[in-house]
């Protein structure tokens, strides 16, 4: 590598940002671009110059950007090294931390930029729960960012309510924790005015919110349009769940989520296919979705199974065998692999603990190894009763 070669910072985070503001998302995975090879390859060689624990981890690998051709050998670094390294192009903006751990154990994910987060996580949940354009009054189940600064999650909601919230739309979660009579009330009035409501959340706080429903003998039926994200699937969440939910399968993650959207069917009268479950991480500024919606938009049959989940087209996933780490064929399940260009101002390329497997209808999820950390934005529901470290 030389220096006329190179591309400057600025250049390649304009380069990403154009590219996340630019690039069409469909209704289905959309496959890799010659465009999108030639900028990861950009941004891996800007972070390996400008990264410097990165630089440290590609040589302790023994790979440069001489030795990179493709994106499958961009060096991905493990979400556990994210509690031990500072991974940051230039001055830290901003501090996440993940959620399982607290104190000098926690994973840190460090930005010098936001703008690359906040059009990455507003373009896909667009795309993915508010395909129709609309703003609906946004009811967050989440801790407001004032009160949880290291919250990715709550970082996202915020600008999620930004973006698509109305009159209206406000926060259930203090520092004493989820405001459930408040919840109820707000939500009653949306039925009595027959507003469309957008609730977000951790699953936990919907469970600890459904489970206050049945004590008190609500019912509540949200005007149609109404849907409702979470995310946390069964990590932490008070509710009977397979302890090896990877030795289970992909069946187990999906029969608790059919559960919860039956319940919150029973609780809202909310249909199945406006539940939308995300999955994201806090070293990833990107996320995922259940295809629901939109197959349900495109009149498309809903498919058997575990439902696919729908990533931005500045991802790549791979699953890798988590011995050898090599790339398996589509449909093997295996560690995840993500390489994210929105996480220009960080590492690219991470190695998850999530088990998983890449299909041409998406991401399937199948849990996580007995033996990784408990980790997920579920987790510290109990710190702050529908609080959240994502």
């Amino acid at each position: 590598m030389t220096a006329s070669i190179l591309p400057s910072p600025g250049e390649v985070e304009d380069r990403v940002l154009r590219f996340l503001n630019s690039v069409p998302l469909g209704a289905s995975p959309s496959p890799v671009t010659g465009e999108f090879e030639a900028l990861a390859l950009d941004v891996f060689r800007h972070q390996y110059a400008n990264n410097p624990a990165y630089r440290k981890w590609c040589g302790e690998t023994g790979v440069s950007p001489r030795s990179v051709l493709r994106t499958s050998e961009i060096p991905a670094v493990p979400v556990a090294a994210f509690r031990e390294l500072e991974f940051c192009c230039g001055t830290p903006a901003a501090e996440f931390r993940t959620s399982g751990t607290s104190g000098a154990g926690a994973g840190r994910h460090l930005l010098p930029d936001l703008e690359p987060y906040r059009v990455s996580a507003l373009r896909n949940f667009g795309a993915c729960v508010m395909p129709e354009g609309w703003k609906l009054r946004a009811l967050a189940l989440v801790p407001p960012p004032r009160l949880r600064p290291s919250s990715s999650l709550s970082r996202m909601a915020a600008w999620v309510l930004e973006e698509y919230g109305v009159a209206g739309s406000a926060w259930f979660v203090s520092e004493h924790g989820l405001l459930r009579e408040k919840l109820a009330e707000a939500l009653l009035d949306a039925r009595t005015l027959g507003t469309q409501v957008l609730l977000l959340g951790t699953t936990a706080a919907f469970l600890a919110f459904y489970d206050f429903c049945d004590a008190e003998g609500i019912r509540i039926e949200l005007p149609g349009g109404s849907r409702l994200m979470d995310t946390g699937g069964f990590k932490g969440t008070p509710v009977p769940a397979p302890e090896e939910p990877v030795r289970q399968g992909a069946g187990a993650l999906e029969e608790f989520q059919r559960k919860f959207r039956r319940k919150t069917h029973a609780i809202l009268g909310v249909p199945p296919e406006m539940c939308i479950n995300e999955y994201g991480m806090t070293e990833l500024c990107s996320q995922f979705y259940d295809r629901s919606l939109l197959d349900h938009r495109a009149r498309l049959a809903p498919l058997e199974g575990p439902r696919p989940k729908f990533g931005p087209p500045w991802v790549q996933t791979w699953a890798v065998d988590p011995v050898t780490l090599d790339v398996l064929p589509s449909g093997k399940t295996g560690l995840l692999r993500h390489l994210d260009l929105a996480n220009v101002g960080s590492v690219s390329a991470v190695t998850t603990e999530d088990f998983g497997c890449v299909t041409v209808d998406g991401l399937v999820l199948a849990g996580r190894p007995p033996s990784a950390e408990p980790r997920g934005c579920g987790l510290t529901f109990e710190e702050m009763s529908g609080g959240t470290g994502r």
